[in-house]
């Protein structure tokens, strides 16, 4: 018996894929660059925005706050997958986990559910394979994203702005468009 316990494990570990988050790691992301589009009554022009701290964390949905998980545990539902799909020629990839994973501003209060976006683990191969967290927090309208490349630990985050919005008070012409880079590393606190 004791020489078919390996065999009996190697055959069921298939089986067992997925049931775990591929990622464990808490991240702090900071950013290092920010850039963009200012909007204005009758032009829009290329900016490069001061960086005052901003920062990131990216948590693995077991190290939400409670407050947070219940949302999640109600509305997005863990999933786990071990497909790919030929969305190119020659290259593939397709999302391995789904809302996994959660990212938040740091400057907005953790135990506020709504302060955390959705992310899922993704994977393709072109060259060689890439795994990424990305975060979207509405399917059905975004207005930002954040991308981590797993291997790399850097980071971008797009807010879309709301230029093309109808304005709801005089003088405003909508949230200036911005992209931020940096880097993502380790973090427990």
């Amino acid at each position: 018996m004791k020489h078919l316990t390996p065999i009996i494990l190697l055959a069921l570990a298939p089986l067992s894929w997925g049931e775990e988050p591929f990622m464990t790691t808490p991240f702090k992301c900071i950013v290092e660059y920010e850039g963009g589009v200012s909007h204005g009554k009758n032009s829009q022009r290329s900016t490069a925005f001061k960086v005052n701290g901003e920062e990131f964390r990216l948590l693995p949905r077991s190290n939400l706050p409670a407050s947070a998980l219940e949302l999640f545990n109600r509305f997005r539902k863990a999933e786990f997958s071990n497909y790919e799909d030929d969305y190119l020629e020659g290259l593939k990839g397709g999302v391995a986990e789904k809302n996994t994973y959660a990212v938040r501003d740091a400057a907005s209060d953790p135990s506020n559910a709504k302060s955390w976006m959705p992310c899922n683990l993704t994977t393709y191969s072109d060259f060689y394979v890439q795994k990424q967290i990305v975060c979207n927090p509405r399917d059905n309208f975004p207005d930002q994203l954040f991308r981590l490349n797993l291997d790399t630990k850097k980071f971008v985050r797009v807010y879309l702005g709301s230029w093309d919005a109808p304005p709801f008070k005089d003088g405003y012409y909508g949230d200036d468009s911005v992209f931020s880079f940096g880097t993502c590393r380790p973090y427990y606190d």
